[in-house]
């Protein structure tokens, strides 16, 4: 992700949620530098969605990582490798319309592909219950409340 796209996407999060710009600015910059991946759907010029996505351990504490491998585990899935999805946004203009089913089905395939076997995903708000066991049924979430760092976590199978 150029840099111009990290500030358009933070400017992009700020509009579709409460979470401040410039902490999303920071917060996809050390993915990116970190080796996250991005995809990013545009309308013409104008930036509708985007989210971040990559292995595990780009993502989430390395406190984390065994709740989410016991319960993968639990569940019968593969654990190893398990990728991550966060930063899921879509412009409130595009709300409703299935961009993000079609930005986490593009990421299911990418990830397979890419050989993981599992994936974690990361919101700040409790939204992502009902979505995620809507587009994957078989979710589990691992972290019912919101921590200190702001993150609820899930966990399925690819």
């Amino acid at each position: 992700m150029t840099l111009s796209e990290c500030y358009e996407a933070a400017a992009l999060a700020a509009a579709s949620t409460t979470r401040d710009e410039v902490d999303v600015a920071n917060a996809v910059l050390a993915l990116s530098e970190r080796g996250a991946s991005f995809c990013i759907v545009r309308e013409g010029t104008k930036l509708v969605g985007f989210y971040a996505f990559g292995d595990v351990e780009l993502f989430i504490g390395l406190g984390r990582i065994p709740a989410l491998k016991i319960t993968a585990y639990k569940e019968g899935w593969p654990v190893n490798p398990m990728c991550s999805a966060s930063h899921v946004y879509v412009h409130p203009d595009f709300q409703g319309q299935g961009i993000a089913v079609k930005m986490y089905h593009l990421k299911t395939k990418t990830c397979q592909e890419l050989g993981y076997n599992s994936a974690a995903y990361l919101s700040d708000t409790k939204d992502i219950d009902g979505w995620l066991k809507r587009i994957t049924p078989d979710a589990v979430i691992v972290q019912e409340e919101i921590e200190t760092d702001g993150f609820r976590v899930a966990v399925a199978s690819l």
